[in-house]
Parts: C-alpha cells; structure tokens; sequence
C-alpha cells in the first residue's frame, strides 16, 4: 500500500473502520523516513497540494490542522512550498498560516513578502539575524511604500534601521533611487548617528552587503583579498527588456526578399575577382552564413580554374591577395608562391609595391594565414607593416585609412539571463565580477549565426560560471577553502557540499545543477551520456586554479614553460570548447570525444591564444592586487627582460600559436568545421576582448561600445 493512498484512507478513517489506523500509519510513515526519504517527502507534499486544491469548502483552520497532521510526519518538509501552492489557489489566509510553521527563514521570508505580508516578513528576518534577509525585505519595502512609511517601519526595528543607512551610505545609492525620496533620505540619514552594524551572516562566505564595522564579539574570519570589481553597468531588469523591432511577417518578407536579391547577384557575377569581392563584402558584415551554399560554389569553381590554368593575376597585388586569403580561408591549399612575382632579384618585395596601398593591405591580411615555414608570408608581413605605417602618416584616402588603422589593431584573421538572476551568484557572490552581458558577447562573437541559438544560450551559462569560480580561487577562498572546493568539484557529489563554507555552497550547488542540466539535455535529445567530459573538464580548470593559489600563498614565481603548462588550462578554453562541442554536434562519436578527452590540438592551440592574450591585456592590473605572476613576469623573472621586451615576446609567442592553428584547422581532424570554427572565433574574440586591456572585468569602455553597437542599437533593416 503505497503511502499516498495511506494518508487519504486515514483522512476517511472514520468512515471505515477496517481501514488502517493512525498508529499504522504513523509505523509505516516512520519506516519510510529511514529507508526512502526523500520519496516520502515527494509524496506528503503532493498530497498536500492535492488536498489544498481539492478541498476549497474546508475552512482554513479546519483545513490547516488536517495539512499539519500529516505535514509534522516528514522533518525536512517546506512548509513554504505548500503555503505557496495555497497562496496560489487563492487561500491567502490559509497560506500565511501555513508559513507560519515553516523553521526556515530563507523559505519562510521571501514567501511572506510574497503574499504581502512584509511587515511579518521583517520581523522574521531580523530575529533570524540573518543580514542578506533583512536586506531582501527591507529594498522590497523600500520600492513599494512611500518613503515617509518605509521610514516609520524601520524607525522601531533598530538592525534594521542600521543596515539600511549602512548600505546607503557605503554604496551611495543616493543616486539610484527615485529623485522623489532622494531628500527624505538625505534627512533621515543624517538624523541617524553612525553605529556599528552587525556583519552579515556567514560573512566568511563572501558576498552580501557591505558591513562598515563587525562586531567585537564574533570569531575572527581569514584575511581576504579583494580585486575592487565594479557591479554590473548593465542593470538586470534593463537586460530583459531589450527586445527587437525587426519582428513579424513584414519583416521576414523584407528580409527574404533582400536575401534573395544578393543571391542573384551572386549569380550574375561572371569575373571571379567581382565575385570574391563581393564575398569579402559579405563576410565583414557578417551576413554570409546566409549564402554559404553559393559562395562554396563560386569558391570551388574559382579555385579549380586556377589549379588546372594558373591563371592568377600576377600583375595585381590586391587581387592575388584577396584570392589567397579568401581560398585558405575556406580550407583551400594555396601555396605562398603565388606572390614570387611581386619580388625582386634579390628575393625582396618590390620597392615599388609601397605605392599601392591598397595592394599591401590585402597582402598584410593575408600573411595572416600563413603556416609554420612559410617564409615568403613572413617576409610579407614584415614587408606591410612597416610600409603601411609609414603611408598612415602621409596624405591617404580617408576610407582606405580607416581600414588600414583597423587592420594594424588587429588583422581581419584575428578578428572576431533569467538563470543568472536565478543562482544569486551576482548578489550573494558580491567579491566577484558580476558579467552576465559581457560574457554573452563573448559567445556572439564566437558563433553568431541565428540557429545556433542554444549553444550561446548555454556558453553564456558556461562564461558566467567560470567567472565566478575564477573571482573565488583568484580573490577570495583561503588556500584550505580552495583545496576543499576542488575536492568537490572532483567527486561531483552533492554530499560534498557539507564541508564547504556557506559562500562555496551556492557556488558549488549553481555549477552542480547547471552542468548536469546541459548534461540532461545531451542525454534526452541525442541519448549521449557526455556528464563525464564535463565533469573532467571541470576538474582539470579547478586543479590548475589550485596550483596558482598555491603559487600564489607560497610566493613563487614560476618559470614561463611550467607557468604556460598550467596557465593554457587555467584560461577556461578546454572547459569552454568541451562544453560548445556537445552544444553544436549530433551526432556525437567516439573518435571526437576520444580527441576531446585528450584536448586536441586545435583546442590547446586556441586556449594558448586565449592565455597570452589576455596576459598582456590584464597583467598590470592582477599584479596590483597581488596575483600569482602572469607569462610577462615570468619570462622577466626568468630572463631578466625588462617589460616592454616581456610583451613583445608574448606577443610572438602569439604570432607562433596562430601559425600552429592555421595548420590544424584544414588538417584532418573528427571535428566539423562548425566546432573548428568555434575554436577559432574564440582566439579572435580573445584579442578583441583584450585588445586595449581587461575588456571583460572592466566594463565601461570599449567593451561597452561593442555591446551597444552590437546587442542594443541594430542596423536598420529598411
């Protein structure tokens, strides 16, 4: 007799005497509770539920002691969740009584404001003593009474009272909120003396308000770093309220029509070099995955007419130029010969090419394909580089400058939220950075076309994980913390949450059931069972945090090799690239994920780019709040180079990296061209993200522009 049919018997039992009695329902409820648990408490609560719903004639007194006789047989219970379910069949009354019982205040809080009952709700959360709930009450109150009332509610509550003028004070959140109440709160503030506040609960943990003075009495907690992380620019509400004008049926139809007009002129393009253009074109707009069946076709006839005729226009630099690149680009074997012709006797560049500016650009652009032992792609860049800077400072068309300045940035070849708000980690987590917009970013800027929609939605998750992990291993866990996380991490067992500190416990529980989500997703959709790779993957970024905190707390400085050893894991790129493979491909096989688990090199290739891009754009930064040294430091300490040298070194170690990669990329691999791609896209977006610094921990600059320009102001459509 299952236990459910047990508890609506015994509601009846009166009716029936043969039907069991309380005492052998209460034998065999005690019976669950040791061997099934939580099945019992699945059970009770549905019942429970089911009661509510099913018995709308019952008063609310009547009703509550038949819920809590049954309810009082299972310890671990929310009470909360069933006072929701009433709250939510319209028994208000019955719900706030039903909360009431519920031991939890992290329950028992958010649900009272809930249903209204927020002066209820403040009194539970400051006999709690438990900060973080008071704060959750007292900034619901704020935004919803007048503020001569919110004031009177707190007036009477002293904790209270105090964290509010605490935080306005050490946020000075004057200026966030309504012009209306901003006098009021001047007023009041300055009518309050300064007081100590008690510090959050669980402040080991991290995270929560700011407490300007703990108390005398409480435990000494671990000395902790902090990076001084701004919040977030971009406000949450804000986020979820940008939406597109470009939607509905006469959009669609405007959009197909234009598609099809660029089609036809695809199609009537006769000379191959109008045709690259026009692909060129589209490219940089990035519009083209519309029309890659087209430009794979122009691409092969193209290029098996210059294979059987060699017929290269070897009077045009730029149009021997953009036909290189644009073939190797889609994985065509092009020789680095095709430019001997625009060298002299000596083996050298001719000197008269310096007057085709345009020429040169397109021949800089493409030296950036080149491949280990490519000495003619070498000479070419060298070549370009220097002569392009030196045409920048004379008279040059405008557009062609731009270009030109553009390009000396970054070569072409380099270029490039519910849940969030759900996991609390932005609000709870406050040491660390809070990146939901930009991590986003990241992911457009590694795959943008439209159908590959759930991969951004998921890397985004993926990002933002990481971000916080990284803030707790670089910021603020203890060495003895960050062994114990790490710990967890590889036994990917909920049960090891028990000896984590309050702080780590979200942390842990968010990447805990956000992985095994993606996890469940690959398994209900393409019945692959890929927990394992994600789970070694995050092992492996967590072991190598370790290491550099250990580096860190011992004060060691390592050599460069053992430094890049670590650092290409500790970037996050194997996490990232093992989690997009199983976002992008169906199906999966067993050679991939064999490659996969090993770390291909296509993988270690991008995750290298990704490190040293990103030493030279944050090292300055992470050294002036005590970081383990980065690869520049490193190869000073280790040579003795001062720092400027140290970059340039980095930066060829870059330039070597991206050799390796163009190798890989056409060799064969198990891999689609649409995962390459991904590996690639995140190399390029690396050096966009940290082209002029940390463009993913410092917010308000060029990264800023790039959002707006890119997520928030379209282009118009019509």
């Amino acid at each position: 007799m299952s236990l459910l049919l047990c508890l609506e018997l015994q509601c009846h039992n009166g009716h029936n005497r043969k039907l069991p009695n309380s005492d052998w329902i209460r034998n065999y409820t005690q019976f669950a509770v040791n061997e099934h648990n939580e099945k019992e408490e699945v059970v009770i609560m549905h019942w429970a539920c089911s009661k509510i719903t099913a018995s709308l004639a019952i008063p609310n007194a009547t009703l509550l002691e038949i819920l809590l006789d049954k309810l009082k047989l299972c310890k671990g219970i929310s009470y909360a969740a069933v006072a929701a379910h009433a709250d939510k069949n319209g028994r208000l009354k019955l719900a706030a009584m039903l909360v009431e019982h519920e031991p939890r205040s992290s329950k028992q809080v958010p649900l009272l404001l809930s249903i209204g009952e927020e002066d209820t709700a403040l009194t539970k959360a400051t006999e709690s003593g438990d900060t973080d709930l008071v704060y959750l009450v007292l900034f619901h109150i704020w935004q919803k009474r007048p503020s001569l009332e919110f004031f009177g509610t707190i007036q009477a509550r002293p904790l209270a009272r105090d964290l509010f003028i605490s935080y306005a004070r050490a946020m000075a959140t004057i200026n966030l909120v309504p012009s209306t109440g901003r006098t009021l709160l001047w007023t009041y503030i300055r009518q309050i003396p300064r007081t100590s506040v008690p510090a959050r609960a669980g402040a080991a943990g991290g995270g929560g308000s700011p407490s300007p003075v703990q108390c005398g009495t409480m435990a000494a907690t671990p000395s902790r770093r902090s990076a001084n992380y701004q919040p977030s620019i971009w406000e949450y509400n804000y986020i979820q309220s940008l939406n597109s004008d470009y939607v509905g049926e006469t959009y669609k139809r405007q959009s197909e029509k234009l598609k099809e007009q660029v089609k036809m002129m695809l199609d009537k393009l006769v000379e191959p070099l109008d045709q690259l253009e026009l692909i060129d074109n589209l490219q940089r707009l990035g519009v083209s995955y519309h029309f890659e069946d087209e430009i794979k076709k122009i691409l092969k006839s193209i290029y098996n007419n210059f294979k059987s005729h060699d017929s290269w226009n070897k009077e045009d630099l730029y149009a021997t130029a953009l036909h290189f690149r644009l073939l190797r680009q889609h994985g065509y074997d092009v020789s680095q010969e095709v430019f001997e012709y625009f060298k002299d006797e000596t083996g050298s560049f001719k000197a008269s090419l310096c007057e085709d500016t345009k020429g040169m650009l397109y021949l800089y652009e493409a030296s950036y394909l080149l491949v280990n032992g490519e000495s003619n792609l070498e000479l070419a860049r060298e070549f370009t580089t220097k002569h392009l800077k030196e045409n920048l400072e004379q008279d040059m068309e405008h557009n062609l400058a731009i270009l030109v300045q553009h390009a000396m940035e970054l070569p072409l070849h380099w270029r490039m939220l519910s849940w969030w708000k759900s996991t609390c980690l932005g609000e709870k987590l406050s040491f660390a950075r809070d990146r939901l917009m930009e991590n986003f970013l990241w992911t457009v800027g590694v795959i943008f076309e439209p159908q590959y929609g759930y991969c951004r939605r998921m890397s985004t998750k993926v990002n933002a994980l990481i971000t916080t992990i990284d803030d707790v291993y670089d910021v603020y866990g203890t060495l003895d913390e960050l062994e114990l996380f790490t710990d967890a991490v590889e036994r990917w067992d909920i049960n090891a949450m028990g000896q984590l500190p309050d702080y780590m416990k979200i942390c842990f529980l968010a990447l805990y059931n956000s992985i095994n989500g993606m996890a469940y997703d690959a398994l209900k959709h393409q019945g692959s069972d890929i927990i394992s790779y994600l789970k070694k993957a995050w092992t492996d970024i967590c072991k190598s945090y370790l290491r550099e905190a250990k580096w860190y707390f011992n004060g060691y400085t390592p050599t460069l090799e053992e430094y890049l050893n670590n650092a290409w894991i500790s970037i996050s790129a194997p996490v990232i690239l093992v989690h997009a493979y199983f976002f992008v491909t169906n199906p999966i096989t067993n050679e991939a994920l064999e490659c996969l688990d090993q770390y291909h090199n296509i993988i270690r290739w991008s995750s290298m780019i990704l490190r040293l891009a990103d030493d030279l754009g944050t090292s300055s930064d992470e050294l002036k709040r005590g970081d383990v040294p980065k690869s520049i430091q490193c190869y000073m300490h280790e040579t003795g180079a001062s720092e400027e040298d140290a970059r340039e070194h980095i930066r060829f170690l870059i330039s070597e990296t991206w050799k390796k990669m163009n190798e890989d990329r056409v060799a064969e691999s198990p891999f689609s061209e649409t995962f390459i791609g991904i590996a690639m896209n995140l190399a390029r977006m690396a050096q966009c993200m940290y082209q002029h610094g940390d463009g993913h921990g410092i917010q308000d600059r060029e990264t800023k522009d790039r959002v707006l320009s890119l997520l928030i102001e379209p282009i118009p459509l019509i």
